[in-house]
């Protein structure tokens, strides 16, 4: 199989990359619910991250701990102009409307955070937390799964087109997609390696951190890696249907 690697990043949408056939796979998260709800045809193919890394931050001496803290407050938590969906379910959940949120842009990083233009800020419980505690800055994390939503991370998915026109090459790409994950999982020290050939400017403890982390949600030890369960699906798309 000739397999060739695109970047990602914030300016780029998996979605459309793969709807306009720039790309016949990609990454994204509980997201793919949303769009076959809008019917868009897309075919999840292996949910790797059995639940998400999503959070918000906020900094503890503001005294921001759970949702109902943040109604009116400002929350960087826009990505391409819409509001997290996992991280927005979380508040409908706890009643607070999104009608309630000065929504903002999410950008990379803590600055908008630390310099105070939005009092809570997105990321992922993968690597902040890593880079907070090394500067011994006071954080705290408000995850959705403490408040009843439990999407799945990134997930592997393709177009329904492709599917058709391909099911054994879609097949085998998932298959080694899988190892490829397993292998990672079980040498996480290798793949460090690896990766800091290539970039050598990230932190050996921090990919530490982050391997520990991913190992804790994607569950190898109690889940088949790629592991998706429909009724779980199902649950996920009752919160686009039911709440947003």
């Amino acid at each position: 199989m000739d397999v060739t690697l695109l970047p990602g990043g914030s300016d780029i949408a998996p979605l459309l990359e793969v709807l306009e056939r720039r790309a016949d796979y990609a990454i994204e998260a509980g997201e793919l619910v949303y769009y076959r709800l809008q019917g868009k045809p897309v075919v999840a193919l292996a949910s790797i991250f059995q639940h998400s890394p999503a959070m918000l931050m906020t900094e503890g001496k503001a005294g921001l701990r759970t949702p109902h803290d943040l109604a009116h407050k400002r929350i960087g938590m826009q990505v391409g102009g819409q509001p997290i969906v996992e991280i927005a379910a979380m508040f409908v959940n706890e009643g607070v409307t999104l009608d309630a949120l000065a929504l903002q842009p999410n950008r990379p990083g803590m600055d908008a955070l630390l310099s105070g233009q939005v009092d809570a800020d997105y990321g992922y419980m993968t690597s902040e937390p890593f880079f907070n505690t090394q500067t011994g800055r006071d954080i705290h994390y408000i995850q959705p799964i403490t408040y009843g939503v439990d999407f799945y991370g990134d997930t592997l998915f393709t177009s329904e087109r492709h599917l058709e026109e391909h099911p054994a090459q879609v097949a085998a790409l998932r298959r080694a997609v899988v190892r490829g994950w397993q292998y990672a999982l079980e040498n996480p020290d290798d793949m460090i390696t690896v990766l800091l050939k290539r970039y050598p400017q990230l932190n050996r403890e921090a990919l530490q951190f982050e391997a520990a982390r991913i190992h804790e949600l994607v569950k190898p030890d109690i889940v088949k890696i790629g592991h998706m369960n429909s009724e779980r699906w199902r649950r996920m798309a009752d919160t686009y249907t039911h709440q947003l």
